[in-house]
């Protein structure tokens, strides 16, 4: 074999090496997480009912970029369980939030809202209402410099939330229609030395 020869085999043995380590790196580098894969979740919270919605599920997707992996991911999937196929809820891709702390409360006429907290000061509330999924960015989202704290729901059914700031304590409700409101307490005279307080609420702008 001559010189030329030799050198043609080690170009080409060469070559065969890099192609198959190029297939290897292309193979083992990380792909964004595909949201369709069931593997891909954590199942968060179950919450069964003899009423409709009979099963409500929350999932978290929480996938952070690293030197190797480009992609984050931060997601929630609420998949709502009824006679007919389940449904379905996921953030929009300019909204991703990622709860890892839930609550169901259910509500009149066959409604629930899921209480979602990413963290003890952010709170994103999705109201589901006859086979519609529902969240208001204005109106159904809270954050605060300090704890959110859930108190359980009110008289009327509706959940309530309490925030301490500067010494003072505020209490938030929210409701299907207005989103967070604060409630305020008033006072009202009903007898010459008898006074009576109740609550009122306007809504957080």
């Amino acid at each position: 074999m001559t010189k030329k020869s030799v050198l043609l085999v080690i170009g080409a043995l060469v070559l065969v090496v890099l192609i198959s380590a190029l297939g290897t790196i292309r193979a083992l580098r990380p792909s964004r997480p595909d949201l369709s894969k069931t593997r891909e979740w954590t199942l968060v919270k179950v919450e069964q009912a003899a009423s409709s919605p009979r099963e409500i599920r929350i999932y978290l997707l929480k996938h952070l970029s690293s030197t190797w992996d480009p992609y984050t991911v931060e997601q929630n999937k609420i998949v709502v369980l009824q006679e007919e196929k389940p449904q379905e809820f996921m953030w929009p891709s300019d909204r991703e939030y990622a709860a890892g702390w839930c609550e169901v409360v259910r509500l009149s006429g066959g409604r629930a809202a899921v209480l979602l907290f990413e963290s003890p000061a952010s709170l994103r509330i999705v109201l589901f209402d006859n086979g519609r999924f529902v969240f208001r960015p204005d109106k159904d989202e809270l954050l605060s410099a300090t704890d959110i704290r859930y108190t359980g729901t009110g008289r009327d059914g509706l959940p309530e939330f309490a925030i301490s700031e500067a010494g003072a304590t505020r209490t938030l409700r929210w409701a299907p229609e207005s989103g967070f409101a604060e409630k305020l307490a008033t006072s009202a005279k009903i007898g010459p030395d008898t006074t009576t307080t109740r609550s009122s609420a306007h809504t957080i702008r």
